[in-house]
């Protein structure tokens, strides 16, 4: 099935919208489409803020109508407790409700973006009967980014982007605080010039993933570095570069 086809035989849907590039390519192309279309975006504290307001731009780019959905996710225990199957739980506590308001505002189909992945997580997807239009349509990141790109739409070369409880080591219990660390240290790491790195909390440590291009950069200002990352114990940087 062709995703236009995918469109025509359902004229209208709420989409769970992250900002990121499949959500934002399934957003535009609904709309091309002429699919009547609210995005739904649950705000929690895994996103940083410049992710939120990414997203919020995108919908008023693309004249789709945005519902945010505010959800203090710590106060689901199995989440905060930050297990192996931490995204199953998450995924299921926050499409459940995404799901219940979009219903409750009169969709009966609720679509997201994932794209050939399948791990236990995208199991509770399942479970709540939640659509994934680009598997699907057996679409693959490099005919989205095309797609984009044929479009002019600046998010064909977007980084994919993890939440910050990723950047927590399992089993360690997830804290408003371990996230705000994160993201503080992230938005003044970015402030310097970094690009596609990522800030892990390891226990007290913050350990940094870098390019292997931004290696020097890290040298040069380390002790600036030290300075604004103090709320960490130690900071590690990993020698093997991310690809």
């Amino acid at each position: 099935m062709e995703l236009k086809d995918f469109f025509y035989r359902n004229k209208k849907l709420a989409l769970a919208f992250s900002g990121g590039m499949n959500s934002s390519f399934l957003l535009y192309m609904a709309k091309y489409y002429g699919v009547e279309i609210v995005a739904y975006l649950l705000r929690t504290g895994f996103q940083p803020l410049h992710k939120i307001e990414e997203a919020i731009n995108f919908a008023m780019l693309a004249d789709v109508e945005l519902k945010i959905i505010d959800d203090d996710i710590l106060q689901n225990e199995k989440i905060k407790a930050n297990k192996l199957d931490r995204c199953y739980h998450c995924r299921h506590h926050l499409f459940s409700i995404l799901k219940s308001k979009a219903n409750s505002d009169g969709f009966e189909i609720v679509i997201e973006g994932s794209c050939g992945i399948q791990n236990s997580s995208i199991e509770a997807l399942s479970e709540l009967d939640i659509k994934s239009p680009l598997k699907i349509c057996n679409l693959a990141k490099s005919d989205i980014k095309k797609s984009l790109k044929d479009f002019n739409l600046n998010i064909w070369d977007k980084s994919p982007y993890s939440c910050l409880a990723d950047r927590i080591s399992h089993c360690d219990i997830i804290t408003d605080k371990k996230l705000r660390d994160i993201e503080n240290a992230e938005n003044f790491l970015n402030t310097l010039g970094f690009e596609d790195f990522f800030v892990l909390s390891e226990g007290n440590a913050a350990k940094i993933l870098l390019k292997d291009n931004d290696f020097d950069r890290f040298i040069m200002n380390r002790n600036l570095i030290k300075k604004h990352l103090d709320m960490f114990g130690d900071i590690v940087l990993d020698i093997e570069p991310i690809k």
